[in-house]
């Protein structure tokens, strides 16, 4: 027999569906989402999830961007628990190549207000400086990175003005198809992981600013991070243990039902999170905002490959 390469992914599935049982009595916490790949071959062994809102203990959304969840918002006023993580990341002209159809931040900051907004309050909602990309730019040799001390001393103020005072922040994983894409678009781009001292600098100038501004910052499966972190989680600052990017407690609090708040989910090493159900796919929902670092399923119609004349990272950015 050809080996099935899926096999792992129908294992897992087969895992779930045998937990179906437990989750319609206790709940179940929707991951909107972190992908699983499924494509028409899988009919056979796919979970089917309950939607009613008795079943579904709460919807963790994941987005760059709410303004299509804010004209139809009113669809998911039924579900009690809804919590939000909004990745902001900074702006900049030069930075523009990383993340080049993202909104404007005045226009991300407006969402967050909104979001505040809803019934759940502004404490169902986490900020995410995510992730940190490190490279060498072969044409200066300069070492560079994401980090903006002055955008996230802005983004803390701008957001505990909101009433948002969790933030997560990881540094990013180079994945194949992230390689992949850097050398294929980026050629002036050298990718580098980030020094132990940049990691000390980072976390160190992270929680003065953050202490000072009252923002919780929290590494999200980073422990290189969390080992330089000063918060006990009592104050704001940055903390010194790994934080849970759905934590059930959260949602077990609000609703007398029996859920594996404390019990971990499988997946990066040193992840914290609940057990949750992921209803993302990787396959057929492309990503329009072409990311140079996703691990998903980016939109590639954004990147053009670079000519003799125009090799720099910026020209290697598609105007579609």
């Amino acid at each position: 027999d050809v080996p099935n390469p899926h096999r792992p992914l129908r294992e897992r599935l087969t895992k779930l569906e045998r937990a179906r049982e437990k989750r319609e009595k206790d709940g179940v916490v929707l991951s909107a989402s972190e992908m699983v790949a499924i494509d028409e071959s899988y009919r056979e062994c796919l979970t089917h999830v309950s939607l009613l809102p008795k079943d579904v203990l709460a919807i963790v959304w994941w987005s760059k961007n709410y303004g299509v969840y804010e004209r139809f918002y009113q669809k998911f006023e039924q579900y009690e628990n809804q919590y939000f993580h909004f990745t902001i990341n900074p702006r900049r002209p030069d930075l523009a190549f990383i993340e080049p159809d993202v909104p404007p931040v005045d226009e991300a900051v407006r969402q967050v207000g909104f979001l505040a907004k809803l019934p759940g309050g502004p404490d169902m909602i986490a900020w995410r400086y995510d992730p940190l990309v490190f490279w060498n730019d072969r044409t200066t040799g300069e070492a560079l990175s994401t980090w903006d001390p002055e955008f996230f001393a802005s983004m803390c103020q701008e957001m505990t003005q909101r009433g948002v005072t969790k933030c997560f922040t990881s540094f990013a994983d180079h994945f194949l198809k992230f390689r992949q894409r850097v050398r294929d678009f980026f050629p002036n781009i050298e990718l580098r992981l980030q020094t132990d001292q940049e990691t000390r600098d980072i976390v160190g100038e992270m929680h003065r600013i953050a202490s000072r501004e009252g923002m919780f910052v929290f590494p999200c499966t980073e422990n290189d991070m969390a080992v330089y972190g000063e918060s006990d989680g009592d104050n704001p600052g940055f903390m010194r243990s790994e934080g849970a990017c759905i934590d059930g407690r959260l949602f077990s609090d609000k609703q007398k039902l029996h859920t594996a708040s404390d019990s971990k989910m499988k997946g990066r090493e040193d992840c914290a999170c609940s057990k949750h159900l992921d209803i993302g796919d990787y396959v057929t929902q492309e990503c329009g905002y072409g990311c140079m670092y996703c691990y998903a399923n980016p939109n590639h119609r954004k990147f053009v490959k670079p000519t003799q004349t125009s090799g720099n990272a910026s020209a290697s950015i598609g105007s579609e």
